[in-house]
């Protein structure tokens, strides 16, 4: 994030969608179980592949929406916001270099 602030214009904007962690508990079991079983069936279907294993790894370690927000502002953005969409499965993040 820092690379992406270092290398945007004043007044520039960083965008990033990631999947995040799920807001409901009883849909984030449903998710989780979803990223961890059938993901990788599908992926290695599709992409003849064991690619998409590490997809469930991943997102149980990336950071939480506002954690992610903290290491955006962290980075030397001056405002960043977020937007869960779909419970939270992915979070939308926007950021702002100051001009």
């Amino acid at each position: 994030m820092k690379e992406a602030h270092r290398i945007l214009r004043p007044g520039g904007m960083f965008i990033c969608l990631e999947l995040s962690k799920v807001q409901q508990p009883v849909f984030r079991e449903l998710v989780d179980w979803y990223l961890q079983h059938l993901v990788p069936i599908i992926g290695s279907i599709i992409a003849k592949k064991d690619e998409y294993k590490y997809l469930a790894e991943s997102t149980k370690v990336f950071p939480n929406q506002e954690q992610f927000r903290k290491m955006i502002l962290k980075a030397g953005f001056n405002v960043c916001n977020y937007k869960n969409l779909s419970s939270g499965i992915v979070a939308l993040h926007q950021a702002w270099k100051a001009k």
